[in-house]
């Protein structure tokens, strides 16, 4: 006995509600920054970071906490390290992070660290 499948017809409607859940699901990258030990105030520091097939070629990178400190632009994603020089801070009991953003809207974030802690030099 010989099985045949029946075609698929999809109308406006359904095509509509499939585009759009297509459209909706999150872009997922795999990008990971490792969260950095050892920071120092205004001295360099180096991050590292994995990046799988399908990541975005260059990044920012920002260091956040109440404030944004912008650290490099322009990352090569394939380098998987950098090293950067910290800015001076004051407030040596705040918790940092860095985030790896869209080089050209930095509202879109691939990527943060675990939050750290930076010392007095």
């Amino acid at each position: 006995m010989l099985c045949r499948a029946r075609p698929l017809f999809v109308n406006s409607r359904m095509f509509a509600q499939l585009l759009l859940t297509a459209v909706s699901l999150p872009v997922v990258a795999a990008l990971s920054l490792v969260t950095p030990g050892g920071a120092v105030s205004g001295q360099p520091l180096t991050l590292v970071w994995t990046s799988i097939l399908g990541d975005p070629s260059a990044f920012a990178l920002l260091m956040v906490d109440e404030a944004t400190y912008p650290l490099a632009s322009d990352v090569n994603t394939a380098l998987l390290s950098t090293t950067v020089t910290l800015p001076v801070v004051q407030d040596t009991t705040l918790p940092y992070t860095i985030q790896a953003v869209n080089p050209r809207d930095f509202s879109v974030v691939y990527a943060q660290t675990g939050q750290f802690y930076i010392s007095a030099s």
